[in-house]
């Protein structure tokens, strides 16, 4: 029987919530993306 340490217990929530980790950051993705593009949209705007 092997031993349960923080280290298995951390990997096993990882591999249970994987789905929900990848929306997550999915989600951060897109945010940081769309902020970046509003703001050279907006930079290029005010240079025309």
């Amino acid at each position: 029987m092997t031993r349960l340490t923080m280290t298995r217990m951390a990997l096993g929530s990882l591999r249970g919530q994987k789905k929900r980790y990848f929306s997550l950051a999915s989600g951060i993705f897109l945010a940081v993306f769309f902020a970046t593009a509003l703001v050279l949209a907006s930079a290029s705007l005010g240079k025309t």
